[in-house]
């Protein structure tokens, strides 16, 4: 699928539900409509492993089972139509929802939409195990799009873990770009406690389940990575790599939404290190691209003579090559792989392609979205009082170890 651009900004969503008072939450980026097209997965030329109309390579799993499962594999965390994708269990049914560890609600899509808004995608039919809860919730994006529905407490499946009770959004009605939203819905996997209508949120639950060192893992895995699996982990490091960490920012002040914050507070292009004092950057799944100020913009697009479009979007020579760029956790190094900073061709620009480091806006953080998040094993590690995030630097094509 093609994502139209034009200029990136903060995305804010607001969530409620009858009982509560609406809460603003920062989100990523969306794009207006009339942009230039760009194709967000992968450089003209690669073929993604899953194509945008086939849910091949997303592995069927099993319905609910036992309270805990033995079966410890890895869970697949599959790539199409632009989003990172895992099966989750709810109720009787196996949805793909985007992983997004930049809000806190689960909600999908519902059987009492449209069959011509929801085609190809599993809808939500309540089974026995779900409750109404005679709430609503309501979701809006900053184009003017929104869905709202009916809040469920219904029994999920989770990697190994089986949570009864869940607050469930239920979608009765989308409009605008939802309306080609390419997944079943979204699980939501930030540090948050509680789910936006009240109810105990899903990463909360799966650790009063037991969920072993409070800790989730993914490897998100390019689509041109033909050899290699993303995958999710839930209660365990996989491999034998070490892992190096960062303490997560728990301050109400600076981190009020409970992201995967943490100190980034340099850069490195090429050899020259840019100090950048008390910055801070959020891990988040559900954003794309890498958004940082505007000030290392200009350091990075101006080492190979870049340039903004008329809409502030920055992009460079095709014939340019980058000079090394670093973005650390803490103080630990993240290098990107060159390959990842190309974000296609700038239509309107012949000779230029934009690039996948965009601004930041007025958001506080620096956002290291998927583009980032290619390049690193990711540690989620939610220890009461303490969280942390960590990393295990990943090449191109090959799998974590």
């Amino acid at each position: 699928m093609i994502l139209l651009l034009i200029q990136l900004f903060s995305l804010c969503l607001v969530v409620w539900s009858s009982s509560s008072v609406p809460r603003r939450i920062a989100r990523g980026i969306l794009p207006p409509a009339g942009a230039a097209k760009v194709d967000v997965r992968y450089s003209p030329g690669f073929v993604p492993d899953v194509p945008s109309n086939d849910r091949r390579g997303v592995k069927k799993r099993r319905v609910l089972g036992p309270s805990y499962r033995t079966d410890t594999a890895p869970e697949p965390l599959t790539f199409y139509n632009e989003r990172y994708v895992i099966p989750i269990d709810i109720g009787d049914q196996t949805f793909h929802l985007a992983l997004d560890t930049g809000s806190q609600d689960i909600w999908v899509l519902s059987s009492a939409l449209p069959a011509s808004e929801t085609s190809g995608r599993t809808v939500y039919v309540p089974s026995n195990s779900a409750v109404d809860t005679n709430r609503r919730w309501h979701i809006s994006y900053a184009d003017g799009s929104f869905a709202n529905g009916v809040v469920y407490n219904d029994t999920i499946a989770v990697g190994n873990f089986v949570i009864e009770k869940q607050g469930v959004y239920s979608a009765n009605f989308i409009n605008g770009t939802l309306l080609n939203y390419p997944v079943d819905g979204l699980i939501g996997m930030s540090l948050a406690t509680k789910e936006s209508s009240g109810d105990t949120s899903v990463l909360s639950n799966l650790q009063s389940h037991g969920l072993q060192s409070s800790v989730f893992t993914c490897a998100l895995v390019r689509p041109n990575e033909r050899d290699v699996q993303g995958f999710c982990t839930f209660g365990y490091v996989y491999g034998t790599s070490p892992v190096a960490y960062a303490d997560v920012i728990i301050d109400p002040v600076d981190n009020p939404n409970n992201f995967w914050m943490f100190p980034s507070t340099t850069a490195k292009i090429g050899s020259t290190v840019i100090q950048r004092p008390k910055n801070k950057a959020i891990a988040d799944t559900g954003t794309y691209l890498i958004e940082v100020d505007d000030a290392l913009l200009k350091e990075i697009y101006g080492s190979v003579n870049g340039k903004q479009d008329s809409t502030g979007f920055w992009m460079y020579p095709q014939n340019a090559s980058f000079p090394s760029i670093t973005l650390p956790v803490g103080g630990f190094d993240i290098t990107l792989n060159p390959g990842d900073i190309d974000h296609g061709p700038a239509a309107k620009y012949p000779g230029y392609n934009y690039g996948t480091i965009q601004s930041r806006g007025s958001f506080g953080a620096d956002i290291f979205g998927d583009i980032w998040l290619n390049n690193v094993y990711a540690v989620f590690d939610a220890t009461p009082g303490r969280p942390r995030f960590g990393v295990i630097p990943r090449a191109y094509g090959k799998p974590v170890t």
